[in-house]
């Protein structure tokens, strides 16, 4: 997630003219000379990539030359700014942009392009990094949002549950959104008229951090305002139920808790928000769209524990409603700063498989700067290396935004403009015959444990990157991503699919429950792991069991501590694991096997196979110890077996070990 308090310095490709010092007379067409040169040179980069964006927000108060000055060595040849809407109509009916001009044009003529956040999100803007660069603060508004929309709207800012007022705004307001499509109308003409092809496009900014989402007060969802509650009432009315409030979630929901906590309204309310967002974001977008420019969405990290309280499964619904996707993350959980350069390459292959044009990779280092000194945490460069280089190229990644860092620390990101070009590259095409194994990454499955932290984790969210990180390094597969979205469709997601791997997906919509029943009647090959199908949207136990029984599972149970498994006359002795179980003994239905048994069961074990599954009782991509090799190879041996009658997998020394149980790791007996 962007903050708009660090600033950030980038400048790329400066080019300098050997000119004699021209006479006030002809400073303006001297601009304008340079002007065109550079919009000429560089309207290709600007529409076709790759774009190496630095975020800066609020230029209209910098002063232009240091601001160009302070891009020196950063490899960056876009800056991402945000247009205030208190700024450029500071008086009611008055659209006039000039206050941004001087930045901006200094801006163009050194050759970078533009993106645009158009800004009614009601952002403080009296913030730390205004406070370095004006003298007085009362020269410049208070919000992001005109003062003057207050007097003419009521009801106009979003509430929490509890009626904490928030800075943004009520996305049920019709008149303030009215307002803001004005606000667009007038801005937008103004900017394309100056600067053109110069402008990469506009963004949708409408909470503080300029992300398609909703926002929150510590743990206070928004939006409970009584405008939100009458939709909420009457979108429940259009779906033939009885309308109530939205209910109160101010609790998490852990694994290792057990069970989550039954909320029968949840997945309706989640429903909602979704739908009532899309309907704002998009009716704005709309306005872009009409004006002959490229639409912008910067979206929050989905699948993360506050999932939940931002809605951010919203970017499943608006594919449809932007031409660019920037996939916003932060290196941070909730709770503290994470090393995790992996989840950036994945989201931007999931916003790929739902069907945006274009995606960009955004990250930003806000939470590696000490607020203390001001001085960034050298790690924060190495994992933003890192990620860049576990992005999977695509053709339709326009490029990445990388925010929170100044200039001179940008010279330390050694080759970024190389690194954002190579993820710009051919997407690679699957091998004719290549097995299709999909991975399906549900959103309600991530909703349900909203808040989710077990044993100082997001046990969800690694077990489906951990998957997903395991498939595609395995050669010969064509991997894909299936969503919620794709089972809410008319067409069939598994049509042509080889083998389904679903990952801790302990819930999902009906939809596709519905279809991965029928996909496995039709004779189609799944691989899970634990706990699968247990609950209903609503927190719920499921209470129809067609689904596990068609996976051979008869009954499952727990298990906390380490557990004996044998093969034959061998013995593996499984430790416990820094999870919130260690896994779930499965009983097999008649038809079905376990490959590694209880020591001391009736014949319950961990790995249950069918003529074409494979369940695994517990979750073998996170084994940790001397048995995480044996749990991962496990996993690459059923996903083979699985494929046989496809195309063989290839061998490697520690499968071959596994199969023949030669060197399984500790035995006992």
């Amino acid at each position: 997630m962007k903050r708009l308090k660090s600033k950030i310095g980038m400048r790329a490709f400066c080019f300098e003219f050997a000119l004699p010092r021209p006479t006030p007379g002809v400073h303006l067409l001297l601009a304008a000379w340079l002007l065109a040169i550079f919009s000429s040179a560089w309207s290709g980069q600007c529409q076709h990539g790759p774009i190496v964006s630095g975020f800066e927000s609020d230029v209209f108060y910098h002063d232009p030359r240091t601001l160009v000055e302070g891009f020196d060595g950063s490899g960056i040849n876009t800056v991402a700014t945000t247009i205030a809407w208190s700024v450029v109509e500071a008086q009611h009916g008055h659209v006039d942009p000039s206050p941004y001009f001087p930045a901006l044009d200094a801006l163009v003529e050194r050759g970078y392009c533009l993106i645009l956040l158009l800004d009614s999100a009601g952002r403080a803007m009296h913030s730390d990094i205004a406070r370095k660069y004006v003298a007085d603060l009362a020269t410049i508004p208070e919000s992001s949002r005109p003062g003057w929309l207050v007097e003419q709207v009521a009801e106009l800012q979003a509430i929490d549950f509890y009626g904490g007022v928030s800075r943004s705004l009520e996305f049920e307001n019709r008149v303030a959104r009215d307002y803001a499509k004005v606000f667009y109308r007038g801005v937008i003409p103004a900017l394309v008229e100056r600067y053109g092809s110069h402008i990469v496009g506009f963004a949708t900014c409408v909470t503080s951090e300029c992300e398609i989402k909703y926002s929150q007060n510590g743990f206070r969802w928004e939006s409970y305002s009584p405008l939100a509650q009458a939709a909420f009432r009457a979108y429940q009315q259009s779906l033939g139920l009885t309308p109530q409030n939205m209910p109160v979630m101010d609790f998490p929901n852990q694994l290792a808790g057990g069970l989550p906590r039954e909320v029968e309204a949840y997945p309706v309310l989640q429903a909602f928000r979704e739908d009532s967002l899309r309907e704002h974001v998009c009716a704005l977008s709309g306005v872009i769209g009409e004006l002959g420019q490229r639409r912008i969405g910067y979206f929050g990290q989905p699948f993360a524990f506050p999932d939940g309280i931002y809605a951010t499964g919203i970017i499943e619904k608006v594919v449809d409603c932007f031409d660019v996707a920037v996939i916003d993350y932060n290196f941070y959980n909730g709770y503290t700063v994470e090393l995790r350069p992996e989840i950036p390459g994945f989201i931007t292959d999931y916003a790929l498989a739902l069907g945006y044009a274009h995606v960009m990779v955004g990250m930003y280092a806000e939470r590696f700067r000490d607020p203390a000194s001001g001085t960034m945490d050298p790690r924060a460069y190495r994992v933003i290396t890192d990620a860049l280089g576990q992005v999977r190229p695509s053709s339709r990644i326009l490029g990445a935004e990388v925010g929170n860092l100044t200039g001179r620390e940008f010279s330390q990101l050694p080759d970024i403009a190389r690194l954002v070009a190579g993820i710009r590259g051919e997407t690679q095409p699957a091998v004719s015959g290549s097995p299709r194994v999909a991975l399906y990454a549900s959103i309600a499955n991530s909703y349900l444990w909203q808040g989710e932290w077990s044993n100082e984790r997001q046990l969800i969210q690694d077990n489906l990157l951990a998957t997903y990180r395991a498939l595609i390094a395995l050669p010969g597969l064509e991997v894909v991503i299936l969503a919620d979205r794709h089972f809410a469709g008319e067409a069939d997601p598994l049509a042509q699919v080889d083998v389904l791997v679903l990952p801790h997906l302990t819930t999902m919509p009906p939809g596709a429950r519905a279809a991965i029943r029928t996909y496995i009647a039709g004779g189609g090959r799944v691989l899970a792991d634990m706990q699968l199908d247990a609950f209903l949207p609503t927190g719920a136990l499921q209470g129809d069991d067609s689904l596990q029984r068609q996976l051979g599972i008869a009954a499952q149970q727990a298990f906390a501590g380490a557990m004996g498994f044998r093969k034959g006359p061998q013995l593996l002795a499984l430790p416990g694991q820094r999870q919130y179980v260690a896994g779930f003994l499965l009983a097999p239905l008649p038809g079905f096997k376990v490959a590694f048994p209880a020591f001391k069961g009736n014949g319950e074990g961990v790995i249950l196979q069918g003529p074409a599954s494979t369940v695994f009782g517990y979750l073998p991509l996170l084994v940790e110890g001397r048995f995480a090799d044996w749990a991962r190879d496990a996993f690459a041996i059923e996903l083979r077996r699985l494929l046989t009658q496809t195309v063989p997998m290839p061998r490697n020394k520690r499968i071959h070990d596994l199969e023949s149980m030669g060197n399984v790791g500790a035995r006992e007996g």
